[in-house]
């Protein structure tokens, strides 16, 4: 074909007779084809054993860590504190979720975290996987409610925790830290949520 004409084109009748022509082609190129052997069963991985959680004793722990100084604890072990205090589990706490009680203890452990032990904002939000300005909400409103309700701003931590875990939280604080409320309304506030309370 060194002319450099035009290659011939073959025509086609049937769809059966190209496919028969192209079979022939592969034949002559490729030889015949033969068929590949089936690949052997592979056996698979062993059983998983069933997953077995070990209990967690919640009082033997906080046994151990009441009456540490703030300084003692890191941010995991006050999310375990908390989580034995309310009896959620931790990583229900660190995963996206807004029923109520998940947000108290989260609410919680930031205050906790933010007033007592003197962690950073962004630390907390990262720990709990939270923007710091949900931790800015959430320490400005236990805040409130820790003065509106006379709690004392005490070091213990488990003691603060189980504290705050067992009052009845009113729905809106108006006082304390973070009010906008002027000192008279701020005391009427204090009074009106107390007696609610109560």
């Amino acid at each position: 074909m060194s002319g450099g004409g035009p290659l011939p084109v073959r025509e086609f009748a049937t769809v059966a007779e190209m496919r028969a022509h192209a079979k022939a082609v592969r034949e002559r190129c490729f030889g015949v084809a033969t068929p590949r052997p089936a690949p052997a069963a592979m056996p698979g991985p062993p059983p998983l054993p069933p997953f077995v959680r070990r209990p967690w004793d919640r009082a033997r722990y906080l046994e151990a860590m009441e009456g540490l100084e703030p300084g003692d604890h890191n941010l995991r072990s006050l999310v375990r504190v908390v989580s034995a205090v309310t009896k959620i589990d931790a990583t229900d706490l660190l995963v996206e979720g807004r029923a109520p009680e998940r947000v108290k203890a989260r609410q919680i452990i930031m205050f906790l975290a933010r007033v007592v032990m003197g962690r950073s904002l962004p630390q907390i939000g990262a720990t709990l996987n939270r923007d710091h300005t949900s931790v800015i909400y959430g320490v400005r409103k236990v805040g409130a409610i820790v003065d509106a309700l006379g709690l004392d701003r005490s070091t213990d931590v488990v003691a603060m925790a189980r504290a705050l875990w067992g009052r009845e939280w009113p729905s809106k604080p108006r006082a304390g830290y973070g009010s906008k409320l002027k000192p008279k309304q701020e005391a009427a506030a204090a009074s009106s949520l107390l007696e609610a309370v109560e």
